[in-house]
């Protein structure tokens, strides 16, 4: 029986799933790659947006480290302050 579902046994072939995402008044799916490359076109026409969400996320890949890091030592936010100021 051949398999007619348009689905091989590559990960290559098969649909991207797509996230909804919602604006004021708009619902709408955005695969991953559609966002990076909104974003990507965004910084480009945008020098202000740009230098914004380069700050915004440094900021939050260092606090996604700091969390990695408190959960590995199953430290507390308190804990690793104090550690931090002594």
């Amino acid at each position: 029986m051949s398999d007619t579902s348009g689905l091989g046994t590559n990960n290559k072939e098969r649909p991207q799933k797509s996230n909804p995402v919602r604006l004021p008044g708009v619902l709408f799916h955005m695969r991953c790659d559609d966002l990076q490359r909104y974003i990507d076109k965004r910084k480009r026409r945008d020098p202000e947006f740009a230098e914004e969400f380069e700050k915004g996320y440094a900021k939050f890949k260092a606090e996604a480290i700091l969390k990695e890091a408190r959960e590995e030592t199953g430290s507390t936010e308190d804990e690793m302050e104090r550690t931090e100021k002594s």
